[in-house]
Formats: structure tokens, sequence, C-alpha cells
């Protein structure tokens, strides 16, 4: 799994009411914990957990730009293979 910044326009998500306390701490804080998405396409995401949050983004209208966990992207997967590396 990699975390990246993507814009909130890449990312397909289904907009979703939320409370005020949750917006006033992303406004606040920021996005904190970055939103699970897939990789569909080149620059397309589509969001696992996170509707909410990419909601408030959208509705804040400053960077919309969110840290997000890809979670189908194993290009920085390490080996399989630990034989090779335990030695002791």
């Amino acid at each position: 799994m990699r975390v990246i910044k993507i814009g909130i326009e890449n990312i397909k998500f289904n907009y979703t009411s939320y409370s005020e306390d949750l917006f006033n701490s992303v406004k606040r804080v920021g996005n904190s914990i970055p939103i699970r998405v897939n990789k569909i396409d080149a620059d397309l995401y589509e969001v696992l957990d996170g509707h909410k949050r990419c909601s408030i983004i959208k509705d804040l209208n400053t960077a919309n730009i969110a840290s997000v966990m890809i979670v189908n992207d194993h290009s920085c997967a390490g080996s399989g293979n630990w034989s090779s590396k335990n030695t002791h």
C-alpha cells in the first residue's frame, strides 16, 4: 500500500452528509488519516473508506488535495521470499 496526495477531482466518491464536529476537525487538523482508495485508472481512484472526509474536502474548497492510501497498488511490495534474507 502506498500513501500519496491527489486532487479530489480524481477521486470517485459518494457525497455524504457529515457532522459539524467532523467538519471542524478536518478544517482544523486536515486529513490526518489517509482515505482508502483503489486505483481504477492512471489518474482515477475509487473510495473504499472515507466518503465523508472526501465530501468535507470538496466543501472546504481550499486546496482540494487529499492524502490517500492506495490499497490495490503493489508496486512497492517487497519480495515474498524471506529465505534468502534469514541467515541466522
